[in-house]
């Protein structure tokens, strides 16, 4: 079921659902506040269950307990009624929006009916959503393929035992970094995304990489008969790198990157950057010079940027992130969106790419550092290292004469880092990928 499914809004009111017993439920509490029978919904329906067992209705035979998220975002356990019971329920509830929100109720309930009934009927409406949302019918056409090929997927990754949610999420970021070289999280990140959906900021040829990774691995998947996590993980890594290599070979031939940052929340700012480089090039020396001034007093940040960015000096430009990368990745609480942003930042002020290679090279050997000194690390922090460490390699095949320059710290990464979650293999493999590259 996708997301937009499972809340719907009746007047501003929002009420959530699940599918359960191949039927909609819907949150009883919900439906209260909405109807806005009472200021506290959850003492008014338990006031309410109490006259409906007195009128011949079992609450607790109809209303079943299911999880829903919370306003913490938690799954948590909430009374839940489906579409008969809920009209018996509102029956109850003396409100003048009683008789349209049955006649809503009808209609928000008996379309997810249609849909199982003619799922062609599920692809139209998620359609004209998009093309609400003003994406092109070329986009829309890839995208609802694309979720065609994730549900075989996760499909195939149910059948043969794989837990969903967390399970399924580190086999999809396999894929992602086979494919494009970082994390779901660390392609959000590039897009400056937070909650919104990653694919549906993906242009047309990312999707169309998306669409390779997860088909690869669903006929990897079959032919080697995957079962279980480990083996389906495996799957993940060999169908990512199917689509990962055909990426790198496309970027080559036309010499673009496949990956950007580009995406629909970006349109209106791009506008605004344009009227700021339009402004800015209206001002005068002392005017320019006055905002510079009054740009640095406002932080540190500002500050230091300005006076690394100008004194052109790049030795000092290193040490000082070097110094914040370290801060971050040795604290007590590690913040590797922080750190990665660190290098972000660098390539501002230096694109030479020995300089920010000097600074990834940093971020992962620290990250051995830190398995050393702590041991055994987490799942998010080795994909992190992997993903830096594999913009390493890349890096160092685009820019070949600096592969001396780095290799013996190359090597000693690999060397000292950590066998645990297939950690060491991952590298060895990436690390591939430059020894071929170095011989070319």
């Amino acid at each position: 079921m996708t997301d937009h499914n499972a809340l719907v809004v009746f007047q501003d009111k929002k009420i959530r659902r699940v599918w359960h017993n191949n039927e909609w439920h819907f949150s009883v509490i919900d439906v209260v506040s909405a109807l806005e029978a009472s200021t506290i919904p959850k003492r008014y329906w338990s006031d309410l269950k109490a006259k409906l067992a007195e009128e011949g209705f079992e609450p607790y035979d109809k209303i079943v307990q299911l999880k829903l998220p919370a306003e913490d975002g938690k799954l948590r356990e909430t009374d839940c009624a489906n579409t008969k019971s809920m009209f018996r329920i509102i029956q109850s509830i003396p409100s003048q929006k009683a008789e349209p929100f049955k006649q809503w109720l009808a209609q928000v309930g008996y379309e997810r009916v249609e849909e199982i009934q003619n799922p062609e009927l599920a692809q139209a409406r998620m359609k004209e959503l998009y093309k609400a949302k003003g994406y092109s019918d070329d986009w829309i056409e890839k995208r609802v393929r694309g979720i065609a090929v994730r549900q075989e997927l996760t499909d195939e990754w149910k059948k043969r035992g794989v837990k969903e949610n967390r399970e399924y999420a580190i086999l999809t970021n396999e894929i992602s970094k086979a494919t494009f070289g970082q994390t779901v999280e660390e392609y959000k990140e590039l897009k400056g995304l937070k909650k919104e959906n990653l694919r549906d900021h993906m242009d047309d040829l990312e999707l169309i990489f998306t669409m390779l990774g997860e088909a690869s691995t669903t006929k990897i998947t079959k032919g080697k008969n995957a079962q279980g996590f480990v083996q389906s993980k495996d799957a993940a890594r060999k169908g990512g790198k199917i689509a990962g290599e055909a990426r790198r070979k496309l970027e080559i031939e036309s010499g673009e990157r496949v990956v950007t940052s580009e995406n629909y929340l970006d349109e209106p700012e791009v506008q605004k950057r344009r009227k700021m480089n339009q402004t800015l090039k209206k001002l005068g020396k002392e005017e320019l010079y006055s905002l510079l001034l009054e740009l640095s007093s406002l932080n540190k940040e500002n500050a230091d940027f300005l006076r690394l960015k100008l004194e052109k000096n790049p030795e000092d430009a290193i040490a000082y992130y070097k110094k914040k990368l370290k801060n971050i990745l040795w604290s007590e609480r590690i913040n590797l969106r922080e750190a990665r942003k660190v290098i972000s930042d660098f390539k501002r002020i230096s694109k030479d790419p020995e300089h920010f290679l000097e600074l990834m090279t940093f971020y992962v050997e620290t990250g051995v550092k830190l398995g050393e000194e702590y041991g055994d690390m987490y799942e998010a922090f080795y994909s992190s290292m992997e993903s830096m460490f594999e913009q390493i390699v890349k890096t160092l095949n685009d820019n070949k004469k600096l592969i001396p320059r780095f290799r013996t710290r190359i090597d000693s990464i690999i060397e000292r880092s950590c066998e645990g979650w297939g950690h060491k293999d991952t590298l060895e493999e990436i690390y591939e990928e430059l020894r071929t590259g170095g011989k070319q």
